[in-house]
């Protein structure tokens, strides 16, 4: 059978093909939160629309389940630089036995304490400002109040 020069066999196949690449959408969300590729696919397949609301609701897999990832989760090794996992007691690559488990360096935010200095209040890592070259001083938090 035929509707104006198009078979429903091809119109059928064009159907299946857009539907196929649609499906990618929600199956690179999923992969992308720690979740099947091909598992998304085929439920994209057949209900897109579903499967694309499920991907985006759907909680990130790639870190602890009801944790928010803070930070670095991998630091570089003292002796051969490849990353580790952080608080990691050995190095999975050469060996090193650590005294203490490895933990990301910490940085101190400073800020500029000119008055009138266009980067007065704003958090910085160096020692002195940008603008007008005096000393910087870290930031103080409600636990330290030494500052």
């Amino acid at each position: 059978m035929q509707l104006s020069g198009v078979s429903i066999g091809g119109l059928f196949f064009l159907f299946f093909l857009v539907n196929a690449g649609l499906a990618l959408i929600p199956a690179a969300i999923a992969q992308g939160k720690g979740r099947s590729f091909f598992g998304y696919w085929v439920f994209g397949l057949f209900f897109f629309v579903i499967a694309l609301v499920v991907a985006l609701v759907v909680s990130d897999e790639s870190g602890a389940p009801g944790t928010a990832q803070t930070g670095p989760t991998r630091v570089p090794c003292p002796r051969c630089a490849e990353l580790v996992a952080a608080g990691a007691v050995a190095c999975r690559f050469c060996g090193m036995d650590y005294d203490r488990p490895l933990m990301p360096p910490v940085t101190l935010a400073r800020t500029c304490p000119t008055d009138g200095c266009s980067e007065r209040g704003r958090p910085t890592d160096r020692r002195r400002c940008d603008v007008c070259e005096a000393a910087t001083y870290p930031l103080s938090t409600s636990a330290d109040s030494s500052f």
